[in-house]
């Protein structure tokens, strides 16, 4: 995890990426919920290393992430459960 102190990126695995953590806003991020992948709104910052393109979630991200992931998987629930149903029966 990123030290909340600094800015700058100790890489995957602490290996001295060097790289500068920024928000991001992007449309394209899925993350796995409930055995689906789920976009998340492209409005949501989440801190990124520019350089080796690691997320950086803290325990409060995490929090905030789930609770997205949740309201988002419920919205959807009822195309979500149908495809599910359709996928089974191939």
């Amino acid at each position: 995890m990123q030290p909340k102190s600094s800015n700058k990126c100790v890489g995957r695995n602490n290996s001295g990426c060097g790289g500068t953590i920024f928000p991001l806003e992007m449309d394209g991020r899925f993350f796995q919920y409930k055995d689906v992948w789920i976009n998340l709104p492209k409005d949501l910052n989440i801190p990124r290393c520019d350089k080796c393109k690691v997320d950086w979630i803290d325990d409060d991200m995490q929090v905030a992430l789930d609770v997205i992931l949740n309201r988002e998987y419920e919205n959807h629930r009822d195309l979500i459960e149908a495809a599910i149903k359709r996928g089974s029966k191939s």
